[in-house]
């Protein structure tokens, strides 16, 4: 059975890091979508950082996720805290145009 057009198949779901995913656009062309990671359980924002940028600098990799993702950093009380439901993107926004 094909996904519905604009949703990710269930077989990119639990995609490793470094996996582009794609949405399809209303005349079919797919388009690069940023990536992200789910937190594991107790998972800490240093140890997502070391999985999901392994090449990174773990300070640069830590704030650069802390920039993407204002959501979890600067509105959640606590600050930080990491939920298994959160979407963490790990790169910044794409310019598309």
């Amino acid at each position: 059975m094909a996904p519905e057009r604009g949703r990710a198949p269930a077989s990119l779901l639990g995609r490793p890091p470094g996996r582009e995913p794609v949405s399809t656009s209303p005349d079919g062309a797919l388009s690069r979508q940023r990536r992200f990671v789910t937190p594991g359980p107790e998972e800490t924002i240093e140890e997502l950082a070391r999985r999901s940028l392994p090449d990174v600098a773990i300070e640069a990799a830590v704030d650069g996720i802390k920039s993407w993702n204002l959501h979890v950093f600067a509105m959640r009380r606590p600050p930080g805290l990491l939920l298994g439901s959160d979407v963490i993107f790990v790169e910044p926004p794409i310019a598309h145009g």
